[in-house]
């Protein structure tokens, strides 16, 4: 999803070959407009406010590892290319872990469990915070408020059990102020939506 200063999502699409498209939506009615061909080597990992002007940007990862992010400004855009990271670490997530306003990185090495969040200022420089180890078996499925505080929560699932469990983050960053809530769910349960 994006946003193109109106207060509604809009919706980025894109196919095989490589063209991006976004529907402004406007109710149930959109207008289109085409980005043009981004080579497929390239694909969106996320979107969020990474600029903190009031749009969501497009992040993209190449294959090689390369980390750039789109700051747009309704069709247009300007990039940012954050550098090369170590493909063992995946993009799990994108929120605002630290209060700022701009969106956050959230990486996982899904071997090792290794979960870092990169904070980023609307200037892009960013400041790494290692959250430590998880069990590789939990899962990060999404990342949002959930205890309305302000600041991005993680959500895991275990993909053996189909324990759920929350991480309420706080601004501080402080490990003993990450809390667990654990929600027990068959692993028949899914997770629906975005």
């Amino acid at each position: 999803m994006i946003s193109n200063f109106d207060g509604k999502s809009d919706i980025l699409w894109r196919d095989t070959t490589g063209e991006l498209v976004s529907w402004n939506m406007n109710n149930h009615s959109y207008s289109g407009f085409d980005f043009g061909h981004v080579d497929t080597s390239w694909r969106v990992v996320g979107t969020g406010d990474f600029d903190n002007n009031g749009t969501s940007d497009i992040l993209w990862r190449d294959s090689g590892g390369e980390l750039v992010v789109w700051n747009m400004n309704n069709h247009s855009y300007t990039g940012f290319d954050f550098g090369h990271v170590d493909n063992a670490f995946q993009v799990a997530g994108i929120g605002d872990f630290n209060g700022d306003g701009n969106a956050d990185i959230l990486w996982r090495n899904n071997t090792t469990g290794d979960l870092i969040t990169w904070d980023v200022n609307a200037d892009h420089s960013h400041t790494g915070f290692d959250l430590g180890i998880v069990d590789p078996a939990f899962q990060v499925v999404n990342v949002g408020d959930y205890n309305g505080d302000g600041t991005s929560d993680i959500l895991f699932r275990n993909s053996s059990t189909g324990n759920v469990v929350i991480w309420d983050r706080t601004i501080t960053r402080t490990p003993a102020l990450i809390t667990e809530r654990l929600i027990n769910r068959s692993t028949c349960w899914r997770r629906c939506g975005n």
